[in-house]
């Protein structure tokens, strides 16, 4: 299954609750992940994540 059929499945959910799981399992008490606006934001937020400052990319084409 490519990821873009996985879309709409729950993979990536099941992916982080999971993670999570493991992590706290090993004595974590707080996780931080790097998720697109479009795409992980929504989820991120169901779960409880909470906003936490902002990424820039930057791109130069070289010729």
């Amino acid at each position: 299954m490519s990821a873009g059929s996985a879309r709409g499945r729950g993979a990536y959910r099941a992916v982080l609750a999971e993670r999570l799981r493991a992590s706290a399992e090993l004595g974590a008490t707080t996780a931080i992940v790097k998720g697109r606006i479009a795409t992980s934001a929504p989820i991120l937020t169901r779960v409880g994540f909470e906003r936490f400052g902002d990424e820039r990319a930057y791109r130069l084409t070289v010729t």
